[in-house]
């Protein structure tokens, strides 16, 4: 499932923190991340409390750098109300949260990530009044689409399977 630039853009109706290339060249980041950044960006704080997402992200001057277990991290977001970073893993271009020094895997990429949050919101928004069985349908078709992007993040136990969890079993 091939998602372009301009689908992301349109759903996230162009709100996005812009980046420049030489300023983001300086944290060893992939040359496919960088063109995602300074492409596309990411959702800015509005846009994605607009859409029920407890978390913003870093303008390029307030990345930071974080190295755990010799591993290189640079934080480029944070949850709200809990001290959780979201980090782009330098030698993978994988995406995850640091909880301290803990390391939770969430996508591939945050470009991937992006996707996947644009997933839940445009299958949440299709659930009316939260009616359980229309949520685990929700759930399902997210899942199908994952799958076809990158089927490890949902692996079980992973970031994806503990966040939809809830939501497929009719408790949320």
């Amino acid at each position: 499932m091939l998602v372009s630039n301009q689908v992301i853009r349109e759903f996230w109706e162009d709100e996005f923190i812009k980046y420049e290339e030489n300023s983001l060249q300086k944290f060893g980041l992939s040359n496919e991340t960088i063109s995602f950044l300074t492409d596309v960006g990411l959702p800015n704080e509005e846009i994605l409390k607009k859409n029920g997402i407890n978390h913003y992200f870093y303008d390029s001057t307030n990345f930071d750098e974080k190295i755990i277990n010799n591993e290189k991290y640079i934080i480029v977001g944070k949850q709200k109300d809990i001290s959780d970073y979201y980090c782009i893993k330098c030698e993978t271009d994988e995406f995850v949260i640091l909880d301290g020094s803990n390391v939770v895997y969430i996508n591939s990429s945050i470009r991937n990530y992006i996707i996947f949050e644009q997933i839940c919101r445009s299958e949440f928004y299709k659930v009316k009044a939260y009616e359980e069985e229309e949520m685990m349908a929700a759930v399902s078709r997210m899942k199908e689409k994952f799958v076809l992007i990158e089927p490890e993040a949902l692996a079980e136990g992973s970031y994806w399977d503990q966040y939809l969890f809830p939501y497929e079993i009719g408790f949320l």
